[in-house]
């Protein structure tokens, strides 16, 4: 890897790429290494892009282990910082991730409320793919609340919006969704993305 000060961001962003290939290989405890050594040489560094990423890596990294407490902390860091830099993408993004740690700790309320200030965000970001995304969450959210009509009515848009994006993962994700509401309520799944 690089070396001396000259090439200390480089270090830090190779160590941060590296980091991010090792998420996706489920090796946590490699990936955390990484992570971890990329935030040293950020805060050595002052360099508060390259620490905010860091730490909203770190964040994923405990989601994905399913240490939603662990997680959030980095995701508030993470949040801070970028508030403070003014990057809105990245600021949406944290929401986003904050809303469903928050779900998956089995707190709706909050959860609700981190989506729905970050589908806010990609809606003035015209960023429909992530308005797709948080929209469906948001369904999901109301549908394990027994809100079904809510749950049907967000869920619903979120499939037509991931539709005419050609999303086919997520307009998989939302008919699947659209399911487990079906199973658990008496409202009718609709018959084509056209109407119910």
């Amino acid at each position: 890897l690089a070396e001396g000060t000259a090439n200390q961001k480089l270090q830090a962003n190779i160590l941060n790429s590296i980091g991010n290939i090792y998420i996706s290989l489920d090796n946590y405890p490699k990936s955390l290494e990484c992570f971890l050594k990329t935030q040293k040489i950020a805060e050595k560094m002052g360099d508060q892009t390259l620490l905010a990423s860091t730490c909203g890596n770190i964040g994923i990294l405990y989601g994905n282990q399913g240490n939603y407490k662990k997680a959030l902390e980095y995701y508030f860091q993470s949040l801070e910082m970028e508030k403070k830099m003014g990057d809105n993408n990245s600021v949406a993004a944290l929401l986003g991730n904050i809303g469903m740690a928050y779900w998956n700790l089995g707190d709706n309320a909050k959860a609700l409320d981190y989506n729905f200030e970050a589908l806010k965000m990609a809606m003035e970001l015209s960023d429909n793919n992530r308005v797709s995304i948080w929209t469906g969450n948001i369904g999901a959210i109301y549908t394990e609340q027994g809100d079904f009509k809510k749950g049907f009515d967000y869920l619903f848009r979120a499939l037509v919006i991931s539709d005419s994006l050609g999303a086919g993962d997520n307009v998989k994700n939302w008919y699947e969704q659209l399911s487990i509401l079906y199973e658990k309520s008496n409202i009718p799944l609709p018959d084509s993305l056209g109407g119910k």
